[in-house]
């Protein structure tokens, strides 16, 4: 074989063997920049463009499930301020589907939920898609200002659409008689992490201070300065006398003298 026809075969094999790899990286999932304006990419012949906008409605729809499983009365998706990146895949037919979040899965002002993106069965790529997220529910709002210690009542609170991804869920039960572990701003709402059950006993509470002297009880109004639950002992002083005494707790506002 003379040299003109090994070049002739060798660039004809060559030319092939390019065609070859360009169709192979075209069946290939591909990243493409976030558009900064509304339109479709250059695509190659054979490729079709995955959206953000596609990425994100399929991500929003397992949240949105996700939603459909807790207390959340209404929701807010938006996607983030830099974007989602799209992607590009060989054309065909095409099915997103996102990954479901559990329902213990806590709320957040962004979440990120995996989709795979399909064809034939097959799993061309996982992308993980990013959420801003407001879950609105039904709580309970400080009216003012509370420290922490705080005996929580009715006056204090006010019932209103909160957003519970902003600072996590809210309690199960009216919150009023529980404790405040820490300071409580007004406008701010109460979650479930924020209270503590209250004590039989507060300090500072006004209780019934019981004096048994052999077959006769004496009942006298004294303060608590402690809190404490029924058996523990407490130091009260009572309205009569300006000492401390110690008791032991009986039940709610009820303390008994120890001699």
């Amino acid at each position: 074989m003379n040299n003109a026809h090994r070049c002739r075969l060798g660039c004809a094999c060559f030319i092939v063997l390019a065609v070859g790899l360009g169709q192979g990286a075209s069946a290939l999932a591909r990243d493409m920049p976030v558009p900064t304006a509304a339109t479709v990419p250059p695509l190659a012949p054979g490729e079709q463009w995955v959206s953000p906008d596609m990425l994100f409605d399929a991500a929003a729809q397992a949240v949105r499930q996700r939603a459909g499983q807790g207390p959340a009365t209404r929701l807010e998706l938006a996607m983030p301020q830099e974007g989602i990146r799209g992607l590009v895949v060989a054309g065909g037919a095409l099915q997103l589907v996102a990954k479901s979040l559990p329902a213990e899965r806590p709320w957040s002002p962004r979440l990120s939920v995996w989709v795979d993106v399909m064809q034939k069965g097959e799993l061309r790529r996982s992308v993980l898609v990013p959420l801003l997220v407001k879950a609105w529910q039904r709580g309970w709002v400080a009216r003012r200002d509370l420290p922490a210690g705080t005996v929580l009542n009715a006056d204090q609170l006010r019932e209103d659409e909160v957003d519970v991804a902003a600072g996590g869920s809210i309690p199960q039960v009216e919150p009023a008689g529980r404790v405040l572990r820490s300071m409580l701003l007004a406008g701010r709402y109460v979650g479930a992490l924020k209270t503590v059950q209250a004590k039989a006993v507060q300090r500072g509470d006004r209780v019934e201070l019981l004096h048994r002297m052999g077959a006769v009880e004496v009942l006298a109004s004294a303060e608590a300065l402690q809190d404490g639950e029924p058996g523990e002992h407490v130091q009260v002083r009572l309205q009569a006398a300006g000492g401390a005494v110690l008791a032991r707790v009986m039940s709610a506002g009820k303390v008994e003298l120890i001699k």
